[in-house]
């Protein structure tokens, strides 16, 4: 029940039945419906008629993530990658928070996703991805751009202080002219 639960805990969607499935993929076995019932039964969790899972409320569900080693974690939001393949957003994501180590390959994915939610105005969403691709990349000359990215996204969001700080992580030396002026302009 426990892996069932951070895997329900770090899904970004409700569904018993990925949850289920994830778990499945993470533990080798299938996991039964009533494998939930238990947290049910302590009042953590809710399943409706369509299987939706919600906890009871929301800091069950940041406990849970918190709790958990890191390395369960990765490997929780791996199973979930998995399972959602058929929905490349969401399985990004998941395989994103699973990378243990820098991947310029995922970078330039989640980069590319964030330009697809920027131009849907999702500035948040895109602000997270370039976020997590900066954690990821491999390439000093693409990080220094992310970065620049970055603070460009949270000067949208009204975030001086995230700004401010980000600038100053920013290696100038492996910026590309374009993304220095960008920069230069910010600061």
């Amino acid at each position: 029940m426990r892996d069932l639960l951070l895997i329900a805990a770090l899904n970004d969607g409700g569904s018993l039945d990925e949850a289920r499935a994830a778990a499945a993929v993470l533990t080798g076995d299938e996991v039964p419906t009533a494998a939930i019932q238990p947290a049910v039964t302590a009042r953590l969790v809710t399943v409706d008629e369509r299987f939706e899972l919600r906890f009871r409320h929301p800091l069950l569900r940041s406990a849970l993530r918190q709790q958990a080693p890191p390395g369960d974690r990765r490997r929780a939001h791996a199973a979930l990658a998995e399972v959602l393949s058929a929905s490349p957003d969401r399985s990004l994501r998941h395989r994103a928070s699973a990378a243990a180590e820098p991947d310029e390959a995922l970078a330039m994915e989640l980069t590319e996703a964030a330009g697809h939610a920027a131009e849907r105005e999702a500035v948040a969403v895109a602000f997270d991805a370039v976020g997590r691709a900066i954690q990821l990349s491999q390439d000093p000359v693409a990080r220094g751009g992310r970065q620049v990215w970055a603070c460009v996204l949270a000067h949208e969001q009204g975030d001086g202080h995230t700004v401010r700080r980000l600038i100053g992580e920013v290696d100038v030396n492996a910026l590309r002219p374009a993304d220095r002026a960008r920069k230069t302009i910010r600061a």
